[in-house]
């Protein structure tokens, strides 16, 4: 009976290899299509020696994958019997045989019968894995971060060695458990913070930053542990963003803070609007120094903050330029008086200095109904104090002046400048 079931399996994974060989014929890779021998099938066939992976290959899952040091390119194999029974695995693995490599070359579907054997012995004798990362995926990543954390020079042969490493460790940092573990590294993440910060190529800085921001997404513990080892990260990446021209590398970034918010204490200390050195005002004053995939970026990380009501102004709810979210998100600021009196001057200010660059932005209909009414309140507060004090401090004046910008900005920025003339006469 026995027998017979692993009769039926190995005809069955026969039938099935034979449909992918059909189908890998069907699929074919010509990078150069004057050079017709230089195609290769799409999904990848792998033997009992290392192969190199084209570009554009597909790779079957169960197979051994490493990255060649030597060439810095990906390569795999059929697994062989003793990597197969150190790693969990959800697929079904077709390895290699060692002592009988002789009959498996006489029959090539041998390794059918083996894998159909193999299935039973997992059924009896499966046990629990701590972790499900598979050894040469752990050992690529090591050797790897070994190569880039002793990266000193840079050239344009070494930093093409340097891109392909990056790459890997990339590829590699989408994996929760690999995730935690590169984020565990401080020193391998300072180096890629430098590498980030440095480099004259921004391919470079795009890859180191977007390492440290795949590790961390949707992965707490990596979360934890960026936050309890790198506690001026925020600081360290606003100025670079300062300085920072290329919209890509702004953008990955980016990324690392809105990563970051799923910390919930993170979250809120970088929310705290009236702290002028937190992250959201460092955000909102470099705002008009970001790309145009930056500021998408930048209001993403606004939106999940929570940082206003959201509105039930249906043309602030379908608005997709960044721009006319960022005045939303200030105008709401403003409305709602989330800020204190400093960070609410500076944020009207951020906010005129917006619509002035961009004269196509239109404020919405709830601001404009406040700012006409502060506007007249502040006029009839300073009406009394110039008839009730006769000496006016320094700070009272900066009030006094604020006052007045605010009047012009209604009228020249916000609503009708000839209307500015008919106010200041009705001031005096």
């Amino acid at each position: 009976m026995k027998k017979a079931f692993l009769i039926s399996i190995a005809f069955y994974l026969l039938n099935l290899v034979n449909a992918i060989q059909s189908k890998e014929q069907e699929e074919i890779i010509c990078p150069n299509p004057q050079d017709p021998a230089d195609c290769y099938p799409k999904i990848f066939i792998a033997t009992n020696n290392w192969q190199t992976i084209r570009e554009g290959q597909e790779i079957p899952p169960g197979l051994h994958v490493r990255l060649n040091m030597d060439t810095l390119q990906k390569e795999a194999k059929l697994m062989s019997n003793e990597e197969e029974g150190s790693e969990p695995q959800n697929e079904l693995i077709v390895g290699e045989n060692n002592e009988e490599s002789e009959e498996t070359e006489s029959n090539p579907n041998q390794h059918i019968l083996d894998a159909a054997n193999e299935i039973l012995k997992h059924q009896q004798n499966s046990k629990p894995h701590k972790s499900k990362v598979k050894k040469e995926d752990m050992s690529e990543l090591d050797s790897a971060i070994y190569e880039v954390e002793n990266y000193q020079t840079s050239n344009a042969e070494d930093d093409k060695v340097l891109l392909n490493l990056l790459e890997a460790i990339e590829d590699l940092s989408h994996d929760i458990e690999l995730g935690a573990k590169i984020t565990s590294n401080s020193e391998f993440i300072s180096k890629l913070l430098s590498i980030g910060s440095t480099s004259p190529n921004s391919e470079i800085s795009e890859k180191s930053y977007n390492i440290i921001a795949s590790s961390l997404r949707n992965n707490p513990e990596a979360i934890d542990n960026i936050i309890s080892s790198q506690p001026d990260l925020v600081n360290h990446l606003f100025d670079d963003i300062s300085r920072s021209k290329n919209d890509k590398v702004q953008k990955r970034e980016l990324g690392i803070i809105q990563a970051l918010i799923q910390n919930s204490n993170f979250k809120a200390k970088l929310a705290n609007l009236n702290n002028e050195q937190s992250g959201i005002n460092k955000l909102i004053k470099l705002y008009s120094k970001l790309g145009p995939e930056s500021q998408r970026r930048s209001i993403n990380i606004i939106n999940d903050l929570e940082l206003t009501t959201k509105t039930n102004d249906r043309r602030s709810i379908e608005e997709t330029d960044p721009n006319s979210n960022f005045s939303n998100f200030l105008q709401a600021l403003l409305i709602e008086k989330k800020l204190n009196k400093d960070n609410f001057q500076n944020h009207f200010k951020d906010l005129v200095d917006l619509h002035s660059d961009n004269s196509k932005l239109k404020p919405n209909n709830q601001f404009l109904k406040w700012l006409s009414e502060e506007v007249e309140t502040r006029k009839e507060r300073n009406l009394k104090i110039k008839r009730d004090v006769e000496n006016v401090d320094d700070q009272l004046q900066k009030d006094l002046d604020f006052d007045d910008y605010m009047l012009r900005a209604r009228h020249e920025i916000f609503g009708n400048p000839m209307g500015l003339r008919k106010a200041i006469a009705d001031e005096l």
